[in-house]
């Protein structure tokens, strides 16, 4: 699918499609965790078999070819993003959920221990895959720039998901500290994926900048979309009574329970 994708003379006039991209994403991610593989690749490998909708390596892809990127040469800094998004699902273990997308977390069969071990080495991955995007072809400028986005935004990840914690059952806490919470927590990641695209396409600074503006505002509605899941009705239309007695708890885009 890879070779198809770079190999196509049409590939400079028509950039490949979401579904294409997508295919080549979930290739590149499982080349990465091939099956036979034991210890922390194999705990690895399971979480990684329930993927969502490769949101954010779609991110990576479509802003790098927006730029005139090959798609061979961004795929694993793509890649690596969903492995970094994986890893924090794999940590979520914090809120106790014992099931996501409709399957075991990780922490069912391997025990908690073994999944902050998995979800801090899925977190390397991200930052290992862009050695691999140099190897095939991006510049080390490029490089440079996509491993400070990333750092800045992980770092940011990790402020967001503490203060989720200090905000939570405070109802007094205010929009504008939900605002900055989700900003940090959800749009930070979203705003690297665009820009780290952009960077790796070596597109100019004002260039990576709106990417990034495009990705935070993009992540703060995901983020608000998904807290307010809970609040609406069969339909998906809010309901000013809240969830309808009766109803199940429903569960967001990373399977937490709200």
């Amino acid at each position: 699918m890879i070779q198809q994708l770079t190999a196509d003379p049409r590939a400079e006039t028509r950039p490949p499609g979401t579904d294409a991209v997508r295919e080549a994403v979930a290739e590149e991610i499982a080349a990465r965790f091939p099956r036979g593989t034991n210890g922390l690749d194999d705990i690895a490998r399971y979480a990684l078999q329930m993927p969502g909708k490769l949101l954010r390596p779609l991110l990576v892809c479509h802003s790098a070819l927006a730029f005139g990127a090959d798609l061979h040469q961004v795929l694993p800094a793509a890649a690596g993003l969903e492995c970094a998004h994986v890893g924090s699902l794999v940590h979520d273990i914090l809120d106790d959920d014992l099931v996501r997308r409709g399957k075991p977390t990780v922490q069912a069969p391997h025990g908690p221990r073994q999944a902050i071990l998995a979800g801090s080495a899925l977190y390397f991955t991200w930052f290992a895959a862009l050695a691999d995007c140099a190897e095939r072809g991006v510049g080390d400028r490029q490089i440079r720039q996509a491993l400070a986005i990333q750092a800045r935004a992980g770092a940011e990840a990790c402020r967001g998901a503490s203060a989720e914690l200090d905000l939570a059952g405070d109802v007094d806490s205010g929009a504008a500290a939900y605002l900055a919470m989700a900003g940090r927590k959800t749009a930070a990641l979203l705003a690297a994926a665009c820009q780290v695209g952009a960077a790796l396409a070596d597109a100019p600074a004002d260039a990576q900048a709106s990417m990034a503006a495009y990705g935070e505002h993009l992540g703060l509605a995901f983020q608000i979309r998904d807290d307010l899941l809970p609040y609406a009705d069969a339909d998906g239309c809010l309901s000013p009574g809240g969830r309808p007695r009766g109803e199940p708890a429903r569960t967001d885009e990373s399977g937490h329970r709200t």
